[in-house]
């Protein structure tokens, strides 16, 4: 087969040669063509405004012919990418942008690909084998069949290497819910659930968190009974009777052989340290172990509230060490581990683990001739003169191994050790060498990795810190999980929203289950739990499909949305979920509110236009700018400097200055709501603590800081104001607070300082200047006057300008907030623009059974 195009239009025929067609309902779904740019060029564009006559014909067979039209209207229409291969000849895409095309580029099959597209883009937590069920239901239904689900797509191609492509049309929706609420996968009859009332984020949370929660939960109950209680719990502090099951639970859990570790997600304020402390003591005391040694992983500003907890909660004499460095780790390892007889806890602060030895790159920079890419071309290659690093053992130029095209490293690479610079991509060999520095302290986890130090347990607290699986923290927490014989996870915000969130967890406590589910790698995981976006590098918003033996697919960015399948699969008998209102049933009522205000017209102006200039200097990166710079200008119009941007154009950095307009502004909007705030909680004797992210003044701004100008502003209207600086040590944050909290009405800082730990039941008015991504911090810092022994109400208020930037930020963060809670099994009533669907309570049920 030999495949062309021709086309008629006014008359005038042209034809074209192709080496890949897509057909569906006579329709070009897909089309790669290659031949004159003249020819290519004239067959979209007549393709896109909709011709007369189209023919796909072939030359190898006379009597073959498709006669086929094109989409030319506002719902469907294509996008398209030309590239050059000589002088001649270009290579020409064409694709349609409906996204209920199903492409299958690796010849996966229908019930995969099916699988993954309903995951993705209709948010429906469903795996292969339902998939399979559903296309089977349909098939024994004579009036139907699978083809009233998908509707396959006919491909004409001459390309050896496209042979195996298979794309399909996702055509009834409705009909697809309809069969699933069919499947009986228990044999068990149920209640009938109606499909068309699932459309939006509300329906999903609602309908599909709280049976997660109780499955999960009923394993935890399943361990407990009320009338055989572990005596020792009792020892020392008593837990609330609405922490036993959580805790007798997690002693049973912990028992199990196969079960090495327990994930305790709570709120802030149900008494993790408490609940976990008495889990672990109890736990290796009823194995008649009573010289254990625990390894706590905290915040550093937790570690003396750590150590308070501890001592109450266990009733015998027990030796708790706070290590603060690494002389005292191993000064406390070489004399006296070994000597242990008695409950022993090391505490250690997270940022502890960020001190390293310093190390130098050992590289050498030479002149060499080696082989390139030529640019625009993906199989073409040229010999170049470049100045490159070559590795001290096998003497070869280094190249970037996490890029899928040839690029190498140059010296300005090795600025710090990553992924890409760490290893030569040939020998193999590190890259790095340590180098004395008496100022450079060594890691404590390096420490114990080298000298292999085992613990009988390891509990690591706000372990939400460690998602990043390739931060300093997230590798050390990997390290630290494979040194304790039993884990226990404490965190009060599971998830940011994202799938990659819990990747690294899963991966240092379960690799071989994630390694048979064929998710070992991060990015095959994100695609299987996770939602994904597709998105492109190239500037016309298109993607590839060459011609010439080799496919280039879209490339994807994780959004927010977690597929719940992941926790029924991976913790459902290591999982549990405990809420305030569980602990203690009287807990006063947590009052959150967003509050949405007009901006100041003349700022608002300034801001888009500030704006414009940014995506004038910067189009491709533009977004990179909304939290650091047009957020902190939005809120202090006033007292800035130029902005210097740089790009990249034709391999060289090219700066352009951007100078934001400084206007005198008096009150904006959002300061005098927030003084309204202020004073009216302070009529009714409550504290208040206001969040602002930019509590200093950066490289661009000078002048009075936010922060400054809002205690002015404040303490003006006759309020008192205190404001916590980052320059006061970790270890001494909580004292300085204790120390203030009855002298001041307000107390400003960053969220940062405080979101972890600190127990501020005497402050119940959190107020959030403005809006940001970071759901996490967000989620901590509003609960730090909520606690299980609360009297007061708490408030939350969150501002932001009805228009601008803020509400951009502000819908994002809705949206990231609602993902990441229904994990949790909460719902949280705001308002998100965003569709998904989900499996009601009755299929949850039978996936779970059937998994």
């Amino acid at each position: 087969m030999i495949p062309y195009i021709t086309i008629t239009r006014n008359n005038n025929t042209i034809e074209c040669s192709s080496d890949f067609v897509a057909i569906h309902n006579r329709r070009i779904i897909t089309l790669s063509l290659v031949d004159v740019g003249v020819k290519v060029k004239k067959v979209f564009s007549d393709l896109i405004k909709g011709s007369d006559t189209v023919l796909v014909k072939d030359r190898a067979d006379y009597f073959f012919q498709r006669q086929v039209t094109s989409y030319h209207s506002d719902k469907y229409s294509y996008n398209y990418k030309i590239s050059k291969i000589d002088d001649k000849s270009v290579h020409g895409l064409l694709y349609s942008n409906n996204e209920n095309y199903i492409y299958d580029w690796e010849g996966k099959g229908l019930i995969e690909s099916l699988s993954l597209f309903l995951r993705q883009k209709k948010f429906l937590p469903i795996t292969s084998d339902i998939v399979k069920k559903v296309l089977e239901l349909a098939d024994s239904d004579s009036l139907l069949g699978a083809e009233s689900i998908v509707e396959t797509c006919e491909i004409i191609t001459n390309n050896d290497d496209m042979r195996h492509v298979n794309i399909w049309y996702f055509s009834n929706l409705r009909l697809f819910k309809e069969l699933l609420e069919k499947i009986q996968l228990d044999n068990k009859k149920s209640d009938s659930f109606n499909w068309d009332k699932v459309e939006n984020i509300s329906d999903y949370l609602v309908t599909f968190s709280e049976p997660i929660k109780d499955k999960l939960n009923d394993r935890v109950k399943i361990l407990y009974d009320e009338h055989r209680v572990d005596k020792k719990i009792y020892d020392g502090m008593k837990p609330y009777k609405g922490q036993l099951p959580t805790t007798q639970g997690g002693i049973e859990a912990l028992k199990r052989k196969d079960n090495r570790f327990i994930y305790l997600a709570g709120d802030p304020g149900v008494g993790k340290t408490f609940i976990s402390t008495k889990i672990n003591h109890v736990y290796h005391s009823d194995n008649h172990k009573s010289d254990y040694t625990t390894l706590i992983v905290a915040p550093a500003t937790t570690l003396t509230q750590w150590k308070n907890e501890i001592e109450k909660t266990i009733s015998e004499e027990v030796n708790i060490i706070i290590i603060k460095n690494i002389n005292e780790f191993i000064n406390f390892y070489e004399n006296e581990f070994i000597k242990i007889n008695k409950p022993t806890y090391i505490l250690i602060g997270k940022e502890t683990f960020k001190l390293s030895y310093k190390v130098a790159h050992g590289v050498n920079k030479v002149k060499r001739v080696v082989n390139v890419e030529v640019e625009d071309s993906w199989t073409e290659t040229q010999n170049k003169i470049l100045e490159v690093c070559v590795c001290p053992d096998c003497g070869l130029p280094l190249k970037n191994p996490l890029r899928k095209n040839l690029v190498y490293l140059t010296e300005k690479d090795f600025n710090r050790p990553k992924k890409s610079n760490y290893k030569c991509s040939e020998c193999g060999s590190v890259l790095w060498q340590a180098v004395y520095d008496k100022t450079k302290k060594t890691s404590v986890i390096d420490y114990i990795k080298r000298r292999n130090i085992k613990f009988d347990s390891v509990i690591v607290d706000e372990v939400h810190e460690s998602n990043n699986y390739d931060s300093v923290i997230g590798s050390a927490t990997r390290e630290i999980l494979k040194r304790g014989k039993k884990i226990i996870l404490l965190s009060g915000t599971v998830t940011n929203g994202y799938a990659s969130s819990i990747y690294n967890i899963l991966f240092a406590l379960i690799p071989n289950t994630l390694k048979r589910d064929n998710v070992f790698k991060k990015e095959d995981f994100v695609k299987e739990y996770g939602t994904l976006e597709s998105i492109t590098k190239n500037k016309d918003n298109s993607y590839h499909l060459t011609s010439r033996t080799r496919i280039r697919d879209s490339s994807y960015k994780e959004v927010e949305g977690i597929n719940p399948i992941v926790f029924t699969r991976y913790f459902t008998n290591n999982f549990i979920f405990v809420e305030l209102n569980e602990i203690r049933s009287d807990l006063p009522e947590l009052k959150e509110k967003y509050v949405g205000i007009d901006h100041n017209e003349l700022v608002l102006k300034s801001e888009k236009r500030l704006l414009d200039d940014i995506k004038s200097a910067s189009p491709f990166n533009a977004s990179f700018y909304n939290d650091s710079i047009l957020k902190h200008y939005t809120n202090k119009p006033f007292g800035w400097n130029k902005i210097l941007i740089e790009r990249k154009e034709n391999s060289s950095k090219v700066s352009q200055s951007i100078y934001p307009k400084n206007l005198k502004t008096d009150l904006l909007p959002k300061e005098l709501e927030l003084t309204n705030i202020c004073l009216k909680e302070k009529a009714e004797g409550r504290k208040i603590w206001v969040y602002v992210d930019y509590v200093t003044n950066g490289k661009y701004t000078k002048g009075e800081t936010l922060t400054n100008r809002l205690k002015r502003l404040l303490e003006e209207s006759g309020l008192s104001v205190y404001v916590l600086n980052s320059s006061i040590k970790t270890l001494e944050r909580k004292s300085e607070i204790e120390k203030r909290k009855n002298k001041y009405d307000v107390f400003i800082s960053n969220p940062k300082l405080v979101n972890v730990g600190l127990n501020m039941q005497w402050c119940p008015t959190y107020v959030f200047y403005s809006p940001t991504y970071h759901v996490n911090i967000v989620r901590q810092a509003m609960l730090r006057g909520l606690r299980a022994d609360s009297t007061e109400q708490n408030r939350v208020y969150h501002l932001y300008y009805n228009d601008g930037i803020e509400n951009d930020i502000m819908e994002r963060f809705k949206l990231k907030r609602a993902e990441s809670e229904s994990i949790q099994a909460k719902f949280v009533d705001i308002d998100v623009k965003r569709t998904a669907s989900s499996l009601s309570s009755k299929i949850e049920r039978e996936l779970v059974q059937n998994i």
